[in-house]
């Protein structure tokens, strides 16, 4: 029964070894949140790289053109329309040849949009819808007449 009735205590080096696992423990948990944070703001940040060729490369006709992406930050997304049809060039002159009109227009982040990172698929999707709703008006067509082809993030957010 005596050892019950005495209070429980430490010697003082082993408090001391117990705080120091304590603050090792912290320091590791702010270094790992740290490095991961640089990282992930290093990897969804875009440098913006001039465009090498001009609308004209595509089709001498064309309009500059802007709409308002669909998610929360209505990010002012720019690009080029074409009208269906005239002089052909690129991926885009096969489908001006058949007929088609064609959107070509820049992800946020990039080019001449605004934004000043991309969100790994997170905001792509809503950015593609605006697309498809722009081109919908642009060509008194319903949306499900309007088809869709990316490249990279662009062609994920398509699916």
């Amino acid at each position: 029964m005596r050892l019950l009735e005495r209070p429980l205590t430490y010697r003082a080096g082993v408090r001391w070894a117990l705080r120091g696992q304590v603050v090792l423990v912290l320091v590791l948990v702010v270094g790992y949140v740290g490095i991961s944070w640089k990282y992930a703001d290093g990897v969804t940040r875009v440098t913006r790289d001039p465009l090498k060729k001009t609308p004209a490369y595509v089709e001498a006709t064309h309009e500059d053109v802007s709409f308002k992406s669909l998610d929360a930050d209505a990010l002012t997304l720019r690009g080029w329309w074409f009208p269906a049809p005239r002089s052909i060039r690129a991926a885009s002159r096969a489908l001006l040849a058949d007929g088609w009109s064609v959107l070509l227009f820049e992800m946020r982040g990039h080019g001449a949009s605004d934004g000043l990172r991309w969100g790994l698929g997170e905001y792509e999707p809503a950015d593609i819808l605006a697309a498809i709703d722009f081109a919908a008006k642009k060509t008194a067509q319903p949306r499900s007449r309007i088809a869709t082809i990316g490249e990279s993030m662009a062609a994920g957010a398509c699916s």
